[in-house]
């Protein structure tokens, strides 16, 4: 145990020893690791015109960046890196970080990124230009210049369902569109109304429904900078049964909840059943769980519509009892209507002891008070 401290400190010492070295050679030459046509990258800058594009998603899409500084003021690992292979430390080898060679090919790159950043946030007329500063043979700046232009705004929305009983709820729940009429189009927003639309339809009974089946058509040639979004929602293709080189569309099935049952996991391969109204346990030897207290927990309800949200409950109340280590919620088609729903829950330890110990001053006498701690999670086996 002494010898494996002793190790333990060493490599942290030597570590912090590296660390002051590298900070203390930061003064050093900074470029001798370079090739002498490269340009050592010193600074990124963004200038843009619009306050309502955010700095840090533009950053983010940038493809080269100069090496991290530590409080804005000292290139730590880049220095780590140039003591450790000045010195030719082997062990500290893949630690710090060598420095950053300009690219203009990755300049390039990073202005195509950000052409189609501002694209899909709606400013089509968008300018991105560059400008270089270079001294001796470092950049001192790389600066990305961006002007967005007056940005698309959708005109009219419109939706387009093949499934008519689909279209019913997706016209009664248009009021919760995050699609608004003169707003500024955005890509982004686009997905997020494909969740919506997907998570809306599953809580009314649509299991199998995913958002491959939501598409857009975007038309932005109607001038005035505005845009015209169809919103399409397409059936369920399955194989022909009686060419089965084709496919045919078929309307979108709504599914209920059939049998529910628990498994409580044990070693055991042998299980005992009890019923509690439409809910089935398994268990292996005893059962130390209230099927009430179970009942009570889970949202998914024998001939009730399949509903997400209920799936997303059962999960939220059983993992909230704290005695399981892992709840599973698998669904069994029945007969392309309905759903068994089998939860796999797994016991986790319900009984501790702990041992606290805590300090007094009365009249100004200090002392020590302790405690020993009993805690049962499934008191009475109602969680």
């Amino acid at each position: 145990m002494q010898f494996k401290r002793f190790i333990v400190n060493y490599l942290n010492n030597s570590i912090l020893a590296l660390g002051i070295l590298a900070i203390v050679g930061i003064g050093c030459n900074t470029t001798k690791h370079l090739k002498p046509e490269d340009l050592f990258l010193q600074k990124v800058i963004i200038k843009k015109d619009n306050r309502k594009i955010d700095k840090d998603e533009l950053a983010n899409i940038i493809k080269q960046k100069p090496n991290r500084k530590i409080l804005k003021l000292f290139r730590y690992h880049l220095g780590l890196y140039n003591f450790v292979n000045k010195k030719n430390v082997s062990i500290f080898k893949d630690m710090g970080e060598p420095p950053v060679a300009y690219d203009s090919l990755l300049t390039h790159k990073s202005i195509k990124q950000l052409h189609i950043y501002l694209d899909n946030k709606g400013y089509y007329d968008n300018k991105v230009t560059y400008e270089l500063k270079i001294k001796k043979n470092r950049v001192k700046w790389l600066k990305y210049n961006i002007k967005t232009g007056a940005p698309y705004l959708i005109r009219n929305l419109k939706y387009e369902v093949e499934d008519k009983n689909v279209e019913t709820y997706v016209l009664l729940n248009h009021i919760k569109t995050l699609i608004r009429k003169g707003t500024v189009f955005d890509i982004d927003l686009l997905d997020k109304e494909r969740t919506r639309i997907k998570q809306m339809l599953q809580n009314e009974g649509y299991y199998y429904f995913n958002k491959n089946y939501i598409k857009f058509k975007v038309d932005s040639t109607i001038g005035n900078k505005q845009i015209d979004i169809a919103v399409l929602i397409a059936n369920k293709k399955v194989q022909n049964t009686n060419n089965k080189d084709s496919v045919i569309s078929v309307n979108h099935q709504k599914f209920s909840v059939n049998d529910v049952n628990v498994y409580i996991k044990t070693h055991s391969n042998t299980y005992d059943t009890v019923k509690y109204k439409d809910l089935i346990v398994y268990y292996a030897n005893k059962l130390n769980y209230r099927p009430r207290m179970l009942n009570h927990s889970i949202g998914l309800k024998k001939g009730e519509t399949y509903r997400l949200k209920n799936r997303q409950s059962t999960y939220k109340h059983l993992s909230e009892l704290q005695l399981f280590k892992s709840i599973d919620i698998e669904f069994e088609d029945v007969n392309g209507k309905r759903l068994n729903t089998n939860i796999y829950l797994t016991p986790s330890y319900s009984k501790s002891f702990s041992i606290e110990a805590t300090g007094t001053n009365s009249g100004g006498n200090l002392g020590t008070a302790g405690s020993l701690i009993y805690t049962n999670k499934n008191i009475f086996k109602g969680g």
